[in-house]
C-alpha cells in the first residue's frame, strides 16, 4: 500500500506484524508519517503506540479491505488452515491470493451483539458475547476446548447447551452516541449497522425534539460508531432493509402523532438520503404504501417486503420491486396471523422471519418468493430462443459474402425480463418458541436463528432468556421447517439484562491469539 494513501486520522486494521505479532488484527488509528518508510499508529483500545509499515495496514472504511482481514483471520485461526498452512504455501508457491480464497470457504467467526433495550427505561449499553473466551471456572469438553464444530462453526453459540457446561462472557461495547430504541437497525455487512431515527425514552415521554431523524453507524471490527447525515423527519418506530446499495427505511410515527406515509432511503454510494413516499416509486397513486409503525420488514429475493405494523385497514403484506416501480408497492400472501406488531424479524435462508410479538407471542413464520415450474421453464425457453438467434446471426454476420450485406436484420432484442416471482409469495408456519416474546430480537449467526429477550406482556415479566431454532437434518433444501424443527432454550446463555425493544446481529469481531500464536510472518508476505 502506498504511503500517501494513509492519512493521518484514518482508521486501520493492522496485520501482517511478525516481531509484534499479538497486535494483528487490531484496530488504530494513523497518528503521524514517520522516517524509514514507517508510521505510528495509536491502537484504538488503550493507548499502545506502533511504528509499522503501512504495508500493514488495512483501511476499515475500505469493503476490499474489511474483506481480506476477516479472511486472513480465518487463515490465521481456523484449526484445519493451520494444519494445513505449510503444504498450502508450498503447493501454490506463497501465492496468498489462493489461500485466502480458500479461506473463504470457511464461515467468518460471528459474535452475537445486542445493541440498547427498553426495561421501564431506556438502556444504554450494548454487549457482544465473546464465544472464543471463557471464564475460568468453565469446564468444558475436549471438544469444546476447540471453539469448533466439524463444519468449523462456533462451538459455543451452536451446540447444544446439554452437551456442555461453557459459560459464556458478555463485554461491553463503546456506547452508541445516541442511545435509543424503536429505531431501524439495518445490518450493512462486513461488520457495519445503520441505526437511523428512534428515540431515547419511551415514547410517551418524549418531547417532539426528542423523537430522532438523526442516523449513526456501529463498525463491529473496530468497536467505533460513525456519524451518518440526518433523515429528513424525525420518526420513531421505523424499521429497515438493504437492498443493493440502498437502506429502505419504512413507516414510523411522526412527532405530531401521525404515521408517516413518507419512507426514506439511504445511499450507500453517495452517503445521502432521499424521500420515497408511498405512492413514489410507481408511475401514479396505484398500489400505495399502507401506513406503517413497527413493522416487519426484509429485502428477499430483490423485492422489499412489509408485513404488519398496520395502523389503518388494507394489506397485511406488500411488496415493492425497485426494478419494476411501476408497480408500486403489491398486496402479497397474508400470515396466519392477523397482528404482528412488536415482533422480532430477520432475513434467513431468502426467508422473511418473524417471530413473537403481539397476537401469538410465541408464533413464528417465514415468508418467501418462489417462481413456478412453468414460468420457470417459459424463461429458459425465451433465453435459450435469444441466445439461438443471436448465434444464428454471428453467423450470417461472420459468412464474408454478408459483409457487405445492407440488408442484414438488426441485432435481435434482449430476451425480456425473466417472469418475476409471484407476488402472493409463499408463508411457512415454524415450530412455537418455547417463550412468549413480545419486542424480542432475533438474529443469524452462523447460519442458526437466534431469538433473544422480549416481555411476557401477560405476566409483564421481562426476560433475559435466549433460545435457538434446531431445523433439524431433514429440512429439504431451501425450506426452513420440518417434521422435527423445534426452538431450543440455551439454558448456558442469558443475556446481560432483561430487555425487549433491543435489536441484534450477529456480527464478525477481529479475534487475537493470546501470545500470537499462528504464522503471521505468512500474511507479510502477501
Amino acid at each position: 500500500m502506498p504511503l500517501r494513501s494513509l492519512k493521518k486520522q484514518e482508521v486501520v486494521l493492522i496485520k501482517g506484524l511478525v516481531s509484534a505479532a499479538q497486535h494483528n488484527f487490531k484496530a488504530g488509528v494513523v497518528v503521524r508519517e514517520e522516517q524509514e518508510g514507517r508510521i505510528v499508529v495509536q491502537l484504538l483500545l488503550g493507548e499502545e503506540i506502533l511504528h509499522i509499515k503501512p504495508s500493514n495496514c488495512l483501511l476499515a472504511h475500505k469493503v476490499e479491505d474489511r474483506v481480506s482481514i476477516l479472511l486472513l483471520q480465518i487463515w490465521e485461526f481456523q484449526l484445519e488452515l493451520r494444519v494445513a498452512r505449510s503444504l498450502l504455501l508450498d503447493v501454490f508457491a506463497e501465492n496468498m491470493g489462493i489461500c485466502l480464497h480458500i479461506a473463504s470457504f470457511w464461515p467468518q467467526r460471528e459474535g452475537l451483539m445486542h445493541f440498547s433495550g427498553y426495561n421501564r427505561r431506556v438502556l444504554p449499553e450494548s454487549y457482544a458475547v465473546v464465544p472464543f473466551k471463557q471464564t475460568a471456572t468453565t469446564t468444558v469438553s475436549t471438544d469444546a476446548q476447540t471453539g469448533k464444530l466439524s463444519d468449523g462453526h462456533d462451538a459455543r453459540l451452536c451446540a447444544s447447551p446439554a452437551s456442555t457446561s461453557i459459560a459464556f462472557r458478555w463485554h461491553t461495547l463503546s456506547p452508541m452516541p445516541t442511545p435509543r430504541i424503536d429505531c431501524a437497525s439495518v445490518d450493512l455487512g462486513y461488520g457495519r449497522v445503520l441505526f437511523a431515527g428512534g428515540c431515547g425514552k419511551h415514547p410517551q415521554m418524549c418531547a417532539p425534539h426528542e423523537f430522532l431523524k438523526n442516523a449513526t453507524m456501529y463498525d463491529s471490527l473496530t468497536d467505533t460508531w460513525t456519524p451518518l447525515p440526518d433523515m429528513q423527519y424525525r420518526r420513531q418506530g421505523c424499521t429497515g432493509a438493504l437492498l443493493g446499495s440502498k437502506v429502505y427505511v419504512i413507516g414510523g410515527e411522526y412527532v405530531n402523532g401521525a404515521r408517516s406515509a413518507m419512507n426514506e432511503v439511504f445511499d450507500l454510494q453517495s452517503w445521502s438520503w432521499s424521500v420515497l413516499g408511498a405512492d413514489q416509486g410507481a408511475d401514479g397513486p396505484n398500489n400505495p404504501l399502507l401506513l406503517r409503525c413497527f413493522a416487519a420488514v426484509a429485502a428477499v429475493r430483490g423485492r422489499v417486503v412489509v408485513v404488519g405494523g398496520n395502523v389503518m385497514p388494507g394489506p397485511i403484506a406488500q411488496v415493492y420491486n425497485p426494478m419494476r416501480p411501476e408497480l408500486g408497492w403489491i398486496s402479497a400472501k397474508e400470515p396466519a396471523l392477523d397482528e404482528y406488531g412488536a415482533c422480532g424479524f430477520c432475513l434467513w435462508r431468502e426467508h422473511l422471519v418473524l417471530a413473537g410479538g403481539r397476537g401469538d407471542a410465541r408464533n413464528v413464520e417465514a415468508f418467501t418468493f418462489s417462481t413456478t415450474a412453468a414460468a420457470a421453464a417459459s424463461d429458459a425457453a425465451t433465453a435459450s430462443a435469444w441466445s439461438a438467434n443471436m448465434a444464428s446471426y454471428c453467423d450470417r454476420w461472420s459468412d464474408p459474402e454478408n459483409l457487405d450485406n445492407p440488408t442484414l436484420p438488426p441485432l435481435p432484442p434482449p430476451p425480456p425480463t425473466p417472469t418475476p416471482p409471484a407476488p402472493s409469495g409463499n408463508w411457512t408456519t415454524l415450530p412455537a418458541m418455547c417463550k412468549p416474546r413480545v419486542g424480542p430480537a432475533i438474529c443469524v449467526i452462523h447460519n442458526t436463528l437466534y431469538a433473544s429477550g422480549g416481555v411476557d406482556e401477560r405476566s409483564s415479566e421481562f426476560t433475559t432468556s435466549v433460545e435457538r431454532y434446531e431445523p433439524g437434518p431433514d429440512v429439504p433444501r431451501g425450506a426452513v421447517a420440518g417434521p422435527n424443527s423445534k426452538w431450543v432454550l440455551c439454558e448456558n446463555l442469558k443475556m446481560p439484562a432483561a430487555l425487549h425493544a433491543h435489536t441484534a446481529h450477529g456480527m464478525p469481531m477481529l479475534w487475537q491469539s493470546d501470545a500470537g500464536a499462528g504464522s503471521s510472518s505468512d500474511a507479510s508476505r502477501s
